[in-house]
């Protein structure tokens, strides 16, 4: 994205992720039978792993101090799915920052109601100690378990509303991991994509 400070670093990509073969698709059938598709949906929507990433990044002083305000670059995605689909998924990944250049990826398996992992680590190939998860992963598990009745759009938005900050950046919240003090070039491949 432009503006992102993976910017200043742009490595050339070896596998092209954005291919329509790297895409997942509907399957054909259900645009052809009802049937098939109130059936092959769900099966679909349970097999796929789904990335929730936001970076486009903004300065302090133009971001709107209530979260429910500001627009996510998957937020069209989470309108145009349909709301019965979120119970069958397993796999929903939601992709931020803890501090630039630290990473966070939070799985979530909608269907069963948990967090399946928690990462943390750097642009730079390291991994953030564990120490440091466990206070992301218990407030995800908690707005997790206060939407355990309703449906599993319901848990998303619930963990999204908690997890928010991890798709800001402030340009006052950098750190300097071990990767960068070293030199070493920032990592690329499909978990440094975005």
């Amino acid at each position: 994205t432009e503006g992102s400070p993976r910017d200043a670093h742009a490595l050339p990509q070896g596998i092209p992720r954005n291919e329509r073969r790297n895409r997942p698709k509907q399957p054909p059938i259900t645009r052809v039978c009802r049937t098939f598709r109130e059936e092959a949906l769900p099966l679909w929507y349970a097999a796929n792993r789904f990335w929730l990433i936001h970076n486009e990044f903004a300065v302090d002083d133009e971001e709107d101090e209530n979260p429910s305000n500001q627009r996510r670059g998957f937020d069209d995605w989470l309108s145009q799915t349909p709301r019965e689909m979120f119970d069958f998924m397993e796999h929903v990944s939601l992709c931020g920052y803890a501090a630039w250049p630290n990473r966070v990826m939070i799985t979530l398996d909608l269907k069963n109601r948990r967090v399946v992992s928690t990462r943390h680590y750097s642009t730079y190939g390291d991994e953030i100690p564990v120490e440091r998860e466990n206070g992301v992963e218990l407030t995800t598990r908690d707005a997790l378990a206060t939407r355990a009745g309703e449906d599993g759009f319901a848990a998303l938005k619930a963990v999204l509303a908690v997890r928010d900050g991890m798709f800001r950046i402030s340009k006052f919240c950098v750190s300097a991991p071990p990767g960068r003090q070293r030199g070493k070039k920032p990592m690329s491949g499909w978990e440094y994509d975005w």
